[in-house]
């Protein structure tokens, strides 16, 4: 049975082909991918190209050494985090130091203990694992932490809302909702959740009516004015269900201003009758100015004609005795 996830990869980088082979038998038994070289730099492609979980590292290689491999293995990011055990015969105080300082993590005595590669691997691939544990609670930590951050910001945004916004399930439940209800029903939030929308809505005091339009208009008592809307969406908690997001629009605003312009409205229409009256009479009074006018003249004319014919009627019948 194996020991461990196939999919982790071991370098075996050693001059002797026995050992390699010793090596490859016994990884290869626990389920590890092995890769072997008894080439320095083949190995520094292996291990870019591969990128092994861990590095077995003999100091005596063909071409590079096995200090030089560890040395520029340790200066690449690409491979600087794989961990590299050094395979050697002796066990000097300096040769150690020397390694370490290579940037080696941890060595392994010839003749070679297959228990201890076995132990070994375990430990360098547990604390990958481990590593890698951290790391994505790391994440996972960083991300709840954003998560919550925008959902506060968002909270905050749609709190300074005057609009009402409720979020039910299909019982019409409330699930969530705004501070602006609670504002007006000057409750808490606790005291809401949890209700039917409809018995919140009787209990705030809110009466509702059909408008023109045909759109639904609420009134609660404190004068404001809500339009209704209603939007569906998937419930993210049971993908197979909906719930509804209930948007009530604050249209006092829009209430009043058009109430202001109805009697605005009402205004200019009676001035308008006021002035097509008055336009009226003043055009009757100038129509009866014009005939004054003509008769006057008519009256002139008259009486210069009835002037013209007196002078020699006068004349003819002053003299009619003397004839």
């Amino acid at each position: 049975m194996k020991d461990l996830d196939k999919s982790y990869k071991i370098l075996v980088a050693d001059y002797e082909k026995a050992t390699r082979d010793y090596f490859y038998m016994i990884l290869s038994s626990y389920g590890y991918i092995c890769y072997t070289t008894d080439d320095g730099n083949e190995a520094i492609s292996l291990a870019k190209a591969e990128k092994p979980d861990i590095i077995f590292l003999d100091l005596f290689l063909l071409k590079v050494s096995g200090f030089e491999v560890c040395k520029k293995l340790k200066s690449d990011s690409e491979t600087y985090s794989i961990p590299i055990i050094i395979v050697t015969k002796a066990n000097e105080h300096d040769l150690k130091i020397r390694c370490l300082e290579s940037g080696a993590n941890d060595f392994i005595l010839k003749p070679i203990d297959p228990l201890e590669i076995k132990i070994k691997a375990q430990n360098y691939i547990n604390l990958k694992k481990y590593n890698e544990i951290e790391t994505k609670n790391l994440l996972l930590s960083q991300t709840i932490k954003l998560v919550e951050k925008a959902k506060k910001e968002w909270e905050s945004i749609v709190d300074c809302l005057n609009d009402i916004i409720v979020l039910v399930d299909q019982q019409n439940i409330i699930l969530r909702i705004n501070k602006r209800l609670s504002e007006l029903m000057e409750t808490d939030f606790s005291n809401i959740l949890g209700k039917r929308f409809q018995d919140v809505l009787k209990e705030g005091f809110f009466t509702y009516e059909i408008s023109d339009s045909g759109d639904i208009e609420l009134y609660h008592v404190s004068g404001r004015y809500f339009n209704y809307n209603i939007y569906y969406i998937r419930d993210f908690n049971q993908s197979n269900k909906t719930v509804a997001v209930i948007v009530l629009q604050d249209i006092t605003n829009i209430k009043r201003l058009t109430k202001k312009l109805e009697n605005s409205k009402k205004m200019l229409e009676n001035k308008h009758s006021e002035l097509k009256k008055a336009y009226s009479e003043l055009k009757s009074a100038q129509s009866q100015i014009i005939q004054q006018e003509k008769m006057a003249s008519i009256g002139q004319l008259a009486a210069g004609i009835t002037h013209e014919i007196n002078n020699p009627t006068g004349y003819i019948m002053s003299n009619l005795n003397t004839l």
